[in-house]
């Protein structure tokens, strides 16, 4: 997803490869989805202090877990579900600022077909290269459209 950013990027001077490291699931859907306004170089650099927040967040947050994963006892059972939780929240979150269900409609038929015909250690990457065979396709078939002609999908 980081190429589909690129534009946004663009211009950024030297924080343009962090912006482009520090690129997580979590930032990449609070740049997208946030307001912006007209004055390109402050939006680049309100993206650049969520990217380095987010960033000290993990990390700390990684380091206080390495410290005390060891020493804390600590009943873990349902805590998988966290993730799970995230994505929809993030999901929601960039259907609410797009407006846009296509994605997500076509990441669920994807995640559908792959768990009926592949084997599970198979189904992610199945679902990933069906959306993005599908995505490509849909790019491919409106590139050609006239300026302003709306498509189907936005």
């Amino acid at each position: 997803y980081g190429l589909s950013l690129l534009g946004q990027f663009k211009g950024a001077g030297w924080r343009k490869l962090y912006l482009i490291f520090g690129l997580t699931d979590e930032t990449y859907s609070l740049l997208t989805s946030r307001p912006r306004g007209s004055d390109r170089a402050h939006e680049q650099e309100v993206d650049f202090r969520i990217t380095g927040f987010n960033q000290c967040y993990w990390v700390a947050g990684c380091a206080i877990g390495a410290l005390l994963g060891d020493n804390v006892a600590f009943d873990s059972t349902g805590i998988e579900f966290a993730l799970v939780a995230l994505f929809i929240v993030l999901t929601l979150e960039q259907f609410k600022a797009l407006g846009e269900g296509f994605p997500i409609w076509l990441g669920a038929a994807a995640a559908g077909v792959a768990m009926l015909i592949l084997p599970p250690a198979h189904q992610l990457i199945g679902a990933i290269a069906l959306v993005t065979a599908v995505l490509l396709f849909e790019y491919r078939k409106h590139r050609g459209q006239a300026p302003g002609e709306e498509s189907s999908h936005g």
